[in-house]
């Protein structure tokens, strides 16, 4: 009886790991975008070129997990554990890391430009060759490697080397907008200063002819200043959302924390509305939703606590659609 007490054991439990294989429908290369991942048990698993575009992965369990190549732009990454995961050469743009725990995590390659890394805890981490450029909100890189990193307007002011000078950066890539960890040594560092490609000056608008005439004449009061720029009711879909829908969502979007942020929009513009795709626009399975496409077109002024300022342009698309609550979301398509 102890016998097959003895061989049962190892028996069931091998059947039980093999079931919650099988339920989780993991795997290389397959398609997971939009799913409902939060508080998932994906340690070790072999997600190498995964499509986890928008995914909710939120307190998942992504330990040694091998993540090459994986798509995670727009992902839900808040409180996931990724320590000692493999994402060479995975794309991160749009992800949410908010207090994500990456330690010893190889993120050699990666693309996470633009994200806040607030509350993510980046020790050990391997950025080599990786593309910042624009990151902001990381607070600690001990012994982190940004060896030939594109760190270009990258926000590192308030990080700490709690080792000291542990963390390394011979190589790295950055320009006038970085900004560095008071007191750090910059050219003792091996960082190489680049130059950015110089934004092209914008010409000022011709002054139309009723405006020259319009002259401020003694004793006359001051002509009224024209409306912001909105776009174009006839460019609009019925049923789209309003300019100040679109800015509400998209400036929590871009937002840096802790600075100001300042929105100057040229007009937007809007395609045809059409059903929405669940795989390429994050719709709700099997539903009638509508979705409609915007390119917005805007710079994006942040203004430092040290009185330094840096301006981004943004030429980037996205579709608005409606969730179920009735309430308007987005996902992003691309920089144009």
């Amino acid at each position: 009886m102890k016998n097959a007490l003895w061989i049962a054991k190892p028996l069931l439990a091998l059947s039980l790991l093999l079931v919650s294989a099988v339920a989780q429908d993991v795997g290389k290369g397959k398609d997971f975008s939009g799913k409902e991942l939060q508080n998932r048990d994906l340690r070790r698993e072999n997600l190498d070129g995964a499509n986890l575009a928008g995914a909710n992965l939120t307190a998942a369990d992504m330990t040694d997990a091998v993540m090459k190549k994986a798509n995670l732009k727009d992902a839900n990454l808040s409180r996931a554990r990724m320590g000692g995961a493999d994402l060479t050469g995975a794309d991160l743009r749009m992800a949410n890391l908010e207090s994500a725990g990456l330690q010893g995590a190889n993120l050699s390659l990666a693309n996470l430009e633009g994200l806040d890394l607030k509350g993510a805890s980046l020790q050990n981490c391997n950025f080599r060759g990786a593309n910042l450029r624009g990151v902001s909100g990381i607070r600690d890189f001990t012994r982190a490697d940004f060896r030939d990193a594109d760190l270009r307007g990258a926000y590192l002011l308030g990080a700490v080397d709690y080792g000291g000078t542990t963390a390394k950066f011979a190589g790295a890539k950055f320009d006038a907008r970085t900004r560095w960890p008071k007191g750090f040594d910059v050219e003792g560092s091996g960082a190489k200063l680049v130059e950015s490609t110089a934004e092209p000056v914008k010409e000022p608008a011709p002054t139309p002819p009723a405006e020259k005439s319009a002259k401020k004449k003694k004793g006359e009061a001051a002509p009224t200043p024209a409306p912001a720029a909105k776009t174009p009711e006839a460019n609009r879909p019925a049923g789209a959302p309003s300019d100040a829908d679109v800015k509400k969502l998209l400036e929590k979007f871009w937002a840096r924390d802790r600075v100001k942020n300042t929105f100057n929009y040229q007009p937007m513009q809007f395609a045809p509305a059409r059903k929405g795709e669940f795989r390429t626009d994050g719709v709700p399975a099997n539903s009638d939703t509508t979705v409609f496409p915007v390119m917005v077109t805007c710079e994006q002024v942040v203004e430092y606590n040290d009185g330094t300022t840096k301006s981004e342009p943004k030429a980037q698309s996205f579709v608005f659609f409606k969730t179920e609550f009735g309430e308007w979301t987005f996902r992003f398509k691309g920089n144009n």
